[in-house]
């Protein structure tokens, strides 16, 4: 090996993380949706127990209510779970805000890496995705993009010396 050719795996392996971690981050993403999803119904399902819970009660007052055979014990269910869905909703917010921040960790941790692959042009940004992002050989690339096996092993040589380049590594 050359001393010309050390910097090739140290910046391929910043690339391949670099896609990793965005396949991460698109996970995360994912996570936060159906998270804050569930968020948007827990007020709904907060204002059910409380209007339950508003008839119940108003039943206790009508004359005979009291009598009622386990109208306590209904309102008492109805604040227990009240409470639970206030609980949900508050560990949900926080595990929401830990997601956004890990993502804007692994976003920091790779500007660089994401800017050099920025700067590429459209058909060698494609090359990288599909190398890194998706695991396929050359031949497969090459067949996808409808160039030959040599322009795609050339392009990513490119693209690993523009990375190498603005990380530094040559």
């Amino acid at each position: 090996m050359t001393a010309q050719e050390k910097w090739f795996p140290r910046a391929e392996g910043m690339i391949w993380r670099y896609y990793k971690d965005m396949r991460r981050v698109e996970n995360l993403q994912i996570r936060i949706e159906t998270l804050e999803k569930r968020l948007t119904e827990i007020p709904l399902d907060i204002s059910a127990a409380r209007s339950v819970r508003s008839m119940s009660q108003a039943l206790s007052f009508a004359p005979g209510g009291g009598q009622l055979y386990g109208l306590d014990n209904e309102v008492e269910r109805m604040e227990e779970q009240v409470g639970r869905l206030m609980g949900e909703y508050s560990r949900k917010r926080r595990d929401v805000l830990e997601l956004r921040a890990r993502i804007d960790r692994i976003r920091q941790e790779h500007a660089v890496v994401d800017a050099a692959i920025q700067l590429l042009p459209r058909d060698e940004r494609r090359v990288a995705e599909l190398k890194y992002g998706r695991g396929w050989n050359n031949c497969q690339i090459a067949n996808e993009l409808f160039y030959s096996e040599f322009w795609v092993r050339s392009a990513r040589r490119r693209i690993v010396q523009t990375v190498a380049e603005r990380c530094d590594i040559i």
